[in-house]
């Protein structure tokens, strides 16, 4: 009985293995599939960059944020 379940959940590991040698063929073996993953990676780095620019973006504006509640914060202090 406990070999039956081990070869049930072989199968779904074997397929997906199937699938990703697949790919990985298509990808690299083919001019299409060449052309299909240098796409993929010059989106994935336009992503990535956009993704740091915005990430940059909002620190810079937490940062200005912060300094302006502290510098109220001294200011009403000070006269206190």
């Amino acid at each position: 009985m406990s070999n039956k379940r081990d070869n049930s959940a072989l199968a779904p590991i074997l397929l997906i293995g199937l699938a990703a040698g697949a790919a990985a063929w298509y990808l690299l073996k083919t001019e299409k599939g060449r052309e299909t993953k240098d796409t993929l990676l010059d989106t994935f780095n336009e992503l990535s960059n956009t993704f740091k620019e915005k990430a940059s973006d909002s620190i810079n504006q937490v940062t200005e944020q912060a300094k302006t509640v502290i510098d109220n914060l001294k200011a009403r202090t000070s006269n206190v």
